[in-house]
C-alpha cells in the first residue's frame, strides 16, 4: 500500500509541475502574443537612420511579453532582417535597441524611462491607459472586452526622434 501512495504522490508531483512550467509559456492567442505581431509589423513601416539589417526589441516589465517577442522573432527571422529581444529586469539596465516595450506595469514609470532612452532614435511602444499614453511614440489599445487591439501614433514624437514613418501605418493608426 505504500509504495502506491508513493507513486501516486510522485506521479501528482510530476503532473503538477509540468503544468506549472506550461503556463508561463505562450499558448499563441495571449495578449502578448497580438502585441508582438504589431510591434513586428512597425519595423516594416518606421524607418530608423543608419539601419542595419538586425533591429532590436527591449522590454521593460512582463517577462510574458519577451517569450511572445522570442516566438514572434523565430518565426520572422530571414536572411534579411533578424531580431533580437531584450528583456531589461530594471529601467537602470535598458540598453540601446531600436524599439522599447513597456508592458502595462511599467507606465507609471515612463517619465524615468523617457529620461533614460533619451537623444536616441528608440521607438517607444506601450500598452498605458489614456492619460500616460501621450508619452509614448506608440501606443497598444485593447477595447474593453479585450478582444480587438488598435494603436495610437504620436508622429510629432517620432519625427522628433529622426525616424521616418511610413503615411500607410498612419492611415491605420486609431485617432
Amino acid at each position: 500500500m505504500k509504495p502506491i501512495i508513493l507513486m501516486l504522490g510522485f506521479i501528482f508531483f510530476i503532473a503538477n509541475f509540468s503544468f506549472a512550467k506550461n503556463s508561463y509559456e505562450p499558448s499563441g492567442n495571449t495578449p502578448f502574443d497580438y502585441e508582438s505581431i504589431y510591434i513586428y509589423n512597425f519595423t516594416k513601416y518606421i524607418y530608423w537612420p543608419n539601419r542595419t539589417n538586425q533591429i532590436t526589441i527591449g522590454v521593460v516589465g512582463n517577462p510574458a511579453a519577451v517569450l511572445a517577442l522570442k516566438n514572434m522573432a523565430e518565426k520572422k527571422n530571414n536572411n534579411n532582417i533578424h531580431f533580437e529581444i531584450k528583456y531589461f529586469q530594471t529601467i537602470s539596465h535598458i540598453t540601446d535597441c531600436q524599439i522599447l516595450f513597456v508592458t502595462p506595469e511599467y507606465t507609471s514609470f515612463l517619465p524615468i524611462i523617457k529620461q533614460k532612452i533619451q537623444h536616441k532614435s528608440v521607438l517607444l511602444v506601450t500598452e498605458a491607459a489614456e492619460n500616460a499614453a501621450n508619452q509614448s511614440s506608440v501606443n497598444l489599445i485593447w477595447n474593453k472586452e479585450h478582444t480587438k487591439l488598435a494603436f495610437t501614433v504620436d508622429k510629432k514624437q517620432i519625427e522628433n526622434l529622426g525616424l521616418k514613418i511610413s503615411s500607410k501605418l498612419l492611415s491605420l493608426a486609431k485617432e
